[in-house]
């Protein structure tokens, strides 16, 4: 697995906050490019946010199937 970590904008962070954890999920989904959820797995998707910076963490498998 790899820990990856996405920019994203301080109104998308507010807006994914409000998500149950499913629907962040999917959302996050829509925003990465598709292989990362449909060929590597994605995984552990996480918001983070402080100082002035937002992003999402998540993981990815090693390799695409």
């Amino acid at each position: 697995m790899r820990q990856m970590k996405t920019p994203i904008t301080g109104q998308l962070y507010h807006k994914l906050k409000k998500l149950k954890y499913t629907d962040l999920y999917e959302e996050v989904a829509k925003i990465l490019p598709p292989q990362y959820s449909q060929g590597y797995g994605l995984y552990d998707v996480q918001l983070m946010g402080g100082n002035g910076s937002s992003y999402i963490t998540y993981q990815i498998g090693d390799t695409c199937d």
